[in-house]
């Protein structure tokens, strides 16, 4: 599966950033949002600049920074259809099935 540099939801572009934590200590320094600490976080989803932030630090292996990745997007989608809350029991949920079917695809028609 490869990781989009940025994609679309609802008319609106998504950027992608896989950083360390270093990197993303510096990008958010002079922000006024609230980061988890960026070394222990795994990813993150920004609805205000519509990025989503995957934290290269933290993976041990390709698989999860894909799953990762599949969860952020989940949680993209859910603020594209204008849900400021979300369950992240369902979002885990919905990303493990994102991962599944791209890492599992087949053929093409």
């Amino acid at each position: 599966m490869n990781i989009p540099k940025s994609f679309m939801g609802v008319n609106r572009k998504w950027h992608v950033h896989v950083l360390t934590a270093r990197q993303i200590r510096n990008r958010f320094a002079k922000t006024e949002l609230t980061l988890p600490d960026p070394d222990t976080f795994f990813g993150l989803c920004v609805p205000d600049t519509a990025c989503i932030y995957l934290n290269k630090d933290q993976h041990a292996t390709r698989e999860f920074l894909e799953h990762t990745f599949c969860h952020e997007m989940a949680h993209a989608m859910f603020f594209c259809l204008g849900k400021a809350e979300h369950n992240e029991e369902e979002i885990d949920a919905l990303g493990a099935i994102l991962h599944q079917m791209w890492t599992t695809q087949r053929g093409t028609q």
